[in-house]
């Protein structure tokens, strides 16, 4: 299964922009209902497109939040400025940061990988976690003794 293109992931952060954005619109504004899903385009644009697109994603959704929803929609009162530019500040930082763990995540899962595949550095690994637990698991395992045998 091939991941699917920029322009896709791009089309669907849009997407989920305003599928976020709406709910808050139709419900009558920021006062009954936070705009606060609208950290999800951020998130997503950080996972598929990195943090470039995060941050624009991120920006996108503070202004649809803030200055594009209203505090209530009656008489179209707006939100202090404050609390939209703290919202997009908080969006901006969940989107950089699940960046950063996607980053971690796939760094992790390759370097794993790599240490997996190297024999020699299993049994190192293996050696060093038994000997610093033998009196959990006995002397046997500490010194790579017979690993079939254990007995729990």
């Amino acid at each position: 299964m091939t991941p699917p293109s920029r322009a896709r992931c791009a089309l669907t952060v849009l997407a989920l922009l305003v599928a976020c954005w709406l709910p808050s619109i139709l419900a009558g504004g920021e006062t009954l209902l936070p705009p606060l899903a609208l950290a999800l385009p951020g998130i997503y644009a950080a996972y598929r497109l990195g943090a470039a697109a995060a941050l624009v994603a991120s920006l996108a959704a503070g202004v649809l939040a803030g200055p594009l929803t209203p505090a209530s929609l009656g008489p179209w009162t707006d939100q202090p400025p404050l609390t939209w530019s703290f919202r997009a500040g908080f969006f901006v930082l969940l989107a950089l940061s699940a960046h950063r763990i996607a980053q971690r995540l796939v760094h992790y899962r390759r370097s794993s990988s790599a240490a997996s595949a190297n024999a020699a550095f299993m049994l190192k690994g293996w050696k060093r976690f038994f000997a610093k637990h033998a009196p959990a698991f006995g002397p046997r395992l500490a010194e790579g003794g017979d690993r079939k045998s254990t007995r729990l």
